[in-house]
C-alpha cells in the first residue's frame, strides 16, 4: 500500500493494518492492558498528544468553549480546532 506517497485518510481506513488495529482495540478489556498496549506501541510524547487530544473533544463534548479549553489545557486555540474538525466528522465520534 505504501510506495513513499503520503497516506490518506481513505488508505489507512481501507488497510489491512488498520482493520488489525481496531480488532486488537477492540479486543482490550481491562485498563491494565490498555495501559500496556499504549506503552509497548506508542512513544511518550505520542500517548501525551494522543491523551491531549482525546481530553479536548471530550470537553467540546461537554460543551466547553474554545477558550475555557485553551486556559484549562493550556493549548492553542488552532490545537481545540483541529481537533473540533475530527469532532465534527462521524468518522471520529467517541
Amino acid at each position: 500500500m505504501h510506495s513513499g506517497k503520503r497516506i490518506t485518510t481513505k488508505d489507512l481506513f481501507e488497510s489491512d493494518y488498520f482493520d488489525g488495529l481496531v480488532l486488537y482495540l477492540v479486543d482490550i478489556t481491562t485498563y491494565e492492558k490498555a495501559e500496556e498496549f499504549i506503552k509497548s506501541i506508542l512513544t511518550p510524547k505520542e500517548a501525551y498528544f494522543i491523551g491531549q487530544r482525546t481530553t479536548i473533544l471530550a470537553l467540546l463534548e461537554e460543551g466547553h468553549t474554545y477558550r475555557e479549553i485553551a486556559k484549562l489545557l493550556k493549548v492553542s486555540l488552532s490545537t481545540i480546532a483541529r481537533a473540533s474538525r475530527q469532532l465534527l466528522d462521524e468518522r471520529y465520534q467517541i
